[in-house]
């Protein structure tokens, strides 16, 4: 679960606004095992691009937060249309 209510359809229609070969980049907060209902796992971003018909360029986790000694990781994705 992310914190979307219909993630693909958000990527969906954000994929109908990109110009031939454009390219959309998502930031999120990376789900932890802690909060489960919260952000987004690798997995999940590569499916929903998938299958909206966007071509995942990249993933990665390219820095983190902390909050109360608590990491929180960010997750990045490119996608191309």
């Amino acid at each position: 679960m992310c914190i979307l209510p219909d993630y693909k359809d958000v990527l969906s229609r954000i994929k109908s606004l990109l110009k031939p070969n454009g390219i959309f980049v998502q930031w999120d907060w990376l789900q932890s095992p802690k909060e489960p209902d919260f952000g987004f796992t690798t997995e999940m971003i590569k499916e929903a691009y998938t299958t909206v018909g966007l071509k995942l360029e990249s993933i990665d986790i390219p820095f983190y937060m902390m909050e109360n000694d608590e990491k929180m990781e960010v997750i990045m994705a490119v996608g191309r249309l």
